[in-house]
């Protein structure tokens, strides 16, 4: 049922609406609710219905009432990486690879670096002592650390480890 303040929650007809820009309206108390950041930066409010509370994220909730999700897709992306911004025009249906693949793209999450990439074949005391040994050969050293000649090269290059 579409209202003025925004489309019906499912189970709190009558009660609790949202609206497009991501505000969630309380018809009980006539006013809209203040959302609270969980410990991911996500925005929820709670919600009552016959004395039971429930928390809800607010970027589902208009997601689940404004936006298609043809092919079922479990997640919901902040298309400008802004967990504050529930807009309808923020928000996508997408699985967790793409939702992965968004924030890497826009810079949210990084890469691990150095022994705290779970690939890493060396320590950081062997790429100093890469660095540091001068007259051994690409070879020799590839031997040495179990690594091929390239990898070699790029440490000594500064292509990679770069944060030592």
């Amino acid at each position: 049922m579409s209202l003025e303040v925004g489309e019906y929650i499912p189970g709190y007809e009558g009660k609790y609406s949202v609206t497009k820009d991501g505000r969630v309206y309380s018809h009980l108390r006539g006013r809209f609710l203040n959302p609270s950041p969980d410990n991911k930066g996500y925005l929820r409010v709670t919600l009552c219905s016959d004395g039971i509370q429930k928390t809800l994220k607010v970027h589902r909730l208009v997601a689940q009432l404004f936006i298609p999700n043809p092919y079922c897709k479990p997640e919901v992306n902040h298309i400008n990486g802004d967990k504050s911004d529930n807009a309808i025009w923020n928000l996508e249906w997408c699985t967790c690879s793409e939702n992965l693949k968004h924030a890497f793209s826009i810079g949210l999450k990084k890469g691990a670096k150095g022994v705290f990439n779970g690939r890493a074949k060396l320590s950081e005391t062997d790429v100093i002592d890469i660095r540091n040994s001068v007259g051994m050969k690409l070879s020799e050293l590839s031997t040495k650390y179990g690594v091929s000649e390239m990898q070699i090269s790029t440490i000594r290059r500064g292509n990679a480890w770069r944060h030592l």
